[in-house]
């Protein structure tokens, strides 16, 4: 029964494909394509039947119908990840950075596998739908009914709205963009992260280093405002200090000094414990290509601690192999003074 739908959303992905790509690409290149998106619907049908399968073996329970605040819909959002996980790991290993053609692609499979979803629940619940009805419907009236009556229930005390009628509707537009949104939460991370173009793969963390932004935090009393006008100078000069000895490590990055690089890392920077004592950084991190070995440096100023951190990028720079080998592992050299 499942043939007819399965061989249209086929014979569309044929369609879309060779609209959307470009026909320049090598073949490695389609090749890859085809391999994410066979992926991505391999996981995509794994994940809707956990879910059909959980609907199966617990009477009334609909994770995808889970709604935090009513309209933000969780339940969607974390089936749609699973579905899409597939689409990330393939990108991530066959070094095939997903195109914003081939995301376009992905979130309309998203879309047509919901929609296959609910045609296949209908198709397995048919016949005791045409009994318990007493005539036979088709799916579109049997879509139209189940989304008309769809209700919500409020709190702990299970309390129902009733059937919510037309707005039933929203409620499915909501569900199909919490899946649609969730399936591209992976591939939307991997864009962001540096990739080698001219070897087609993504970049590996290298190295990673931290400089000071800020001084360590000491008691100071409220009433005692020149301290405290003191203490935020102090803070104030640090975060200056910080920026400055990033500024010297983009200079050296950019006239290829890597005895200079090497020297502020080693006479400035902070091991993980010291950073973590700080309210604000200057996170450094190394990507390398594996194959041609040039890299990235990435930066970002983190501030705040435990639960509320703040990480403000400050931009990326391009570095060769030389840079990247000549770097090594560096170690800070002194260790921050407590005060």
């Amino acid at each position: 029964m499942l043939k007819v739908p399965a061989f249209f959303i086929i014979l569309a992905l044929l369609i879309l494909m060779g609209k959307s790509m470009d026909q320049q690409k090598n073949a490695s290149w389609r090749s890859a394509d085809i391999a994410v998106i066979v992926a991505g619907l391999f996981s995509t049908a794994a994940a809707l039947f956990f879910v059909h399968w959980l609907g199966g073996q617990f009477k009334d329970f609909e994770i995808m119908g889970f709604y935090w605040l009513f309209i933000i819909p969780v339940g969607a959002i974390l089936v749609g990840i699973g579905a899409g996980s597939g689409y990330g790991f393939m990108s991530w290993k066959t070094g095939r950075k997903i195109s914003g053609s081939l995301m376009a692609v992905i979130v309309i499979l998203l879309a047509c596998g919901y929609a296959l979803a609910q045609w296949v629940e209908f198709n397995s619940l048919r016949e005791a739908i045409w009994s318990a009805m007493g005539q036979r419907i088709d799916f579109f009236t049997y879509f139209d009914i189940t989304t008309r009556d769809m209700t919500l229930t409020i709190g702990r005390s299970q309390t129902s709205t009733g059937s919510l009628g037309l707005l039933g509707y929203l409620f499915r537009l909501l569900e199909l963009a919490g899946f649609s949104l969730g399936g591209l939460f992976i591939p939307i991370i991997l864009r962001a992260k540096p990739y080698c173009g001219s070897c087609s793969m993504y970049m590996r963390r290298n190295a990673r280093w931290w400089l000071p932004a800020a001084v360590p935090t000491r008691k100071i009393s409220k009433k005692d405002p020149v301290a405290l006008n003191a203490f935020q100078r102090d803070m104030d000069e640090a975060y200056k200090k910080g920026i400055g000895l990033l500024n010297q490590l983009v200079d050296a990055v950019r006239g290829r000094d890597t005895t200079s690089f090497r020297t502020v890392l080693e006479q400035n920077g902070l091991e993980v414990k010291e950073m973590n004592k700080l309210s604000a950084s200057i996170n450094l991190v190394l990507h390398g290509c594996p194959q041609c070995r040039s890299g990235v440096l990435e930066m970002e100023l983190r501030q705040g601690q435990a639960d509320k951190i703040k990480v403000t990028p400050l931009g990326r720079e391009r570095v060769n192999a030389g840079f990247v080998a000549a770097l090594g592992e560096i170690r800070p050299r002194q260790r921050m003074q407590t005060m």
